[in-house]
C-alpha cells in the first residue's frame, strides 16, 4: 500500500516538476523506509504464538524432541497425556512414521487477560509407515499457550474434529 502511494507522488512530481512535490516524494519514500524498518524490527504476539505454532511442527518433522520438549510448559496436558508422555509417545511414533510436508494455515489468535493465548489452525501433512502405508493427513488444531517473560511455551494441546480429518483426539497421532 505504501508503494502504491509513492507511485503515485512520484508519478504526481513527474508530470509537474514542482519543487513542493519534490520533497512529497522524499517524505513519502522516508516514511515507506521507516514503515519498513520498523515492521522488520517489531515481532508482534501474534508473529510469535504463530511462529511458535511453525516451530512445533518443524521440530516434530525432524524427529528433534528435545528442542520439542524445550517448548512445551511443565504443567502441559494433551488430553490424557502430560508433557513426558506426549514426548515419549512421540518418540515411538516417529520410529515407526515419517512426517513430511507439514504446512500450517488459517490462524486465529485470541488473547487472555491472563498471560496466556489461543490459537486454532489448520495443518497439512503427509505420513509414510514402515509398512509403506502413506497418506495425506487434514487436521485442525487449538493450542494454548502461556507467556513466561519474554517466551512462549505450550500448555494446553488438542485435536479438533472435521469432517475429514481421521484426528479425532490426540491419541489419534499415535496409533
Amino acid at each position: 500500500m505504501l508503494a502504491l502511494g509513492q507511485i503515485v507522488l512520484v508519478f504526481l512530481w513527474r508530470r509537474s516538476h514542482d519543487p513542493k512535490s519534490l520533497s512529497r516524494v522524499w517524505i513519502g519514500l522516508i516514511f515507506a523506509a521507516g514503515t519498513m524498518a520498523l515492521s522488520i524490527l517489531v515481532v508482534t504476539p501474534t508473529e510469535q504464538i504463530t511462529r511458535r505454532c511453525h516451530d512445533l511442527a518443524q521440530y516434530a518433522q525432524n524427529e528433534d524432541l528435545d528442542r520439542l520438549g524445550q517448548l512445551l510448559a511443565d504443567d502441559f496436558r494433551a488430553g490424557e497425556f502430560d508433557r513426558d508422555q506426549l514426548l515419549a509417545r512421540a518418540e515411538t511414533t516417529l520410529e515407526r512414521y515419517d512426517i513430511d510436508h507439514v504446512t500450517l494455515r488459517t490462524f486465529d489468535v485470541t488473547f487472555n487477560k491472563d498471560e496466556r493465548a489461543t490459537v486454532t489452525f489448520n495443518a497439512v501433512c503427509r505420513i509414510r509407515g514402515l509398512e509403506s502405508v502413506s497418506g495425506i493427513i487434514v487436521s485442525r488444531w487449538r493450542l494454548t499457550f502461556i507467556s513466561r517473560g519474554e517466551v512462549w511455551l505450550l500448555e494446553h494441546m488438542e485435536a479438533i474434529p472435521t469432517a475429514f480429518s481421521p484426528i479425532r483426539h490426540i491419541r489419534d497421532c499415535f496409533r
